[in-house]
């Protein structure tokens, strides 16, 4: 591996006149040591020198203290540096990155492979500021090839470990592990057959692990009860469970025809049981409609959402299409039956009870569009909308007039009453110039709370001000002031320091092995 360190000195030289010679004599005598010792003299005189600090981590490598070299080169490496130097900086970080592993290559591969990838970002770092540096090309092909050693060579012995685990999920980690590091030593190179028959060889065991494990989790849960809501949740999660594990066997292995078996008997066991909680949930709303409407329209829910599960599974689920339509025609109904009811009750209360009217016409204009979103062919649904959208504008105005009114009542004795019945009234005004945002009275409405609420929030901050306790640094009677407390707590810091301060009085081996070019 040749040495970059006399290019270095001498584009340095060029930089620092010839104050460099005695350096390059030394290194010539293969004495790194003493370089290093002169440059660290020179660096008192200018510490920020790029060129010295560059050339100080080149002697601490060729001295082989790397940890030392690559400290240099880092702190290089994130500060702003002369274009010929840059580039420089990097391939020694590559360099070094590669050294300092190359010990636990072949007997702690996994703990060499962080120094490697370093190693690698470095030289790329470097090509990137010269496509033209030959010798970063160089070393970058030589760190992938043995990266590609190490990753390949992690994968087998992980493979091989997987194989003796009787445990399917820690065999599962194992080579998962393995396939991710002969994904990588593939990336490396791609036209290595070797490579992919050992990739093909990993996900093949992994898919087969996969698939035992489904099974084994389809197992256990056809052994549980479903009697009760907790046992069947327990038992769809384990099934769902196998079914992602059969999935990802077909996704590793897509030829293995029992993997595909195994899917299709789990979505088929998995659908029957959403259809079954549904028709359960289906005939509790039926029985709960005519009395308890709104726990009816919840469990409704609750049952189409379970019978669109079974048809996500097995979309040719007869029954589960059946229950599905028997169930959203059952909320169009009970929907439609509510709003009219409402509708009819808000409209016989508008004039003497405005603010009940329009909760109720609200309440029914949500059932109408809840009934739309069930039935949008219905077109019947729609006139029933805009029947109660006509009248709501003008109770809410009217509602939002009301609370003006109780508002100003409330001012003298209660701002706090006053505010949240001017709140009201905003949200009143709000909703009648949602519904009709041409309505002038709305408009002017809510202009009018929107004043009154700044001005009666401005007062409550006030009043909040001047009920505040004031502040004294005045001690009381027999009370330490604050400043004399503050006093003792430094000086018994300053003793503490006192106390804590300390007393006074307390040849080069050339690497013949090198396979990397510049070292």
């Amino acid at each position: 591996m040749k040495t970059h360190l006399l290019l270095a000195l001498q584009v340095a030289a060029v930089t620092a006149s010839a104050e460099l010679q005695e350096e390059r004599a030394l290194l010539k005598k293969n004495e790194p040591a003493r370089v290093a010792e002169l440059l660290q003299e020179r660096l008192k005189t200018r510490p920020q020198d790029p060129w010295l600090l560059y050339n100080s981590g080149v002697a601490a490598y060729a001295a082989k203290d790397f940890p030392k070299a690559n400290e240099v080169w880092q702190q290089l490496a994130a500060t702003e540096l002369p274009d010929a130097l840059r580039e420089q900086v990097w391939l020694q970080i590559g360099n070094v990155s590669y050294r300092t592993v190359q010990a636990a290559v072949e007997k702690e591969p996994d703990a060499a492979i962080s120094g490697l990838e370093q190693s690698r970002e470095a030289y790329r770092v470097a090509i990137a500021f010269n496509k033209k540096n030959k010798d970063a090309t160089h070393n970058l092909k030589v760190v992938e090839k043995q990266l590609e050693r190490v990753y390949a060579q992690l994968a087998q012995r992980l493979a091989q470990e997987a194989k003796k685990e009787n445990s399917d999920e820690r065999a599962i980690e194992k080579l998962q592990a393995a396939l991710t590091y002969q994904e990588q030593a593939q990336a490396l190179n791609r036209e290595s057959k070797e490579h992919q028959e050992a990739r093909k060889e990993i996900e093949q065991a992994l898919a087969e692990r996969f698939e035992k494990k489904a099974a084994e989790t389809e197992k256990k849960a056809d052994q549980r009860s479903t009697n009760n809501a907790s046992e069947r949740q327990q038992v769809q999660e384990q099934l769902q469970t196998a079914l992602a594990d059969f999935q990802q066997a077909q996704i590793l292995a897509p030829e293995r025809e029992s993997a595909k078996q195994g899917e299709e008997r789990v979505e088929q066991k998995l659908a029957g049981m959403f259809n079954k909680a549904a028709r359960q949930q289906q005939k509790e709303a039926d029985q709960q409609a005519q009395n308890q409407p709104q726990q009816a329209a919840e469990k409704y829910e609750e049952a189409l959402q379970n019978f669109q599960e079974a048809l996500a599974m097995k979309p040719e689920h007869a029954d589960a299409q059946q229950g599905e339509k028997e169930v959203q025609k059952s909320l169009e109904k009970l929907h439609l039956d509510q709003g009219d009811k409402l509708a009819e009750q808000g409209t016989k209360q508008a004039e003497q009870n405005p603010s009940q009217a329009a909760e109720k016409l609200l309440t029914a204009l949500e059932h109408f569009e809840q009934a739309k979103s069930a039935a949008p062919e219905n077109e019947a649904i729609q006139p029933r909308i805009d029947a109660v959208q006509a009248k709501l504008p003008e109770l809410l105005v009217a509602l939002g007039e009301k609370e003006q009114g109780e508002a100003q009542k409330a001012e003298p004795q209660s701002l706090d009453s006053a505010v949240a019945h001017l709140e009201k009234a905003a949200v009143s005004f709000e909703k009648a110039e949602q519904l009709s945002p041409e309505n002038a009275k709305a408009k002017e409405g809510q202009q009018e709370v929107q004043e009154d609420l700044a001005r009666l929030r401005e007062q409550l901050g006030k009043n909040a001000e001047k009920q505040q306790p004031q502040k004294s640094d005045k001690p009381k009677d027999g009370e330490e002031s604050f400043e004399s407390m503050l006093a003792k707590l430094k000086k018994n810091q300053q003793q503490k320091e006192v106390r804590a301060k300390p007393h006074a009085g307390q040849k080069y081996d050339p690497d013949r092995s090198s396979n990397l070019r510049n070292w």
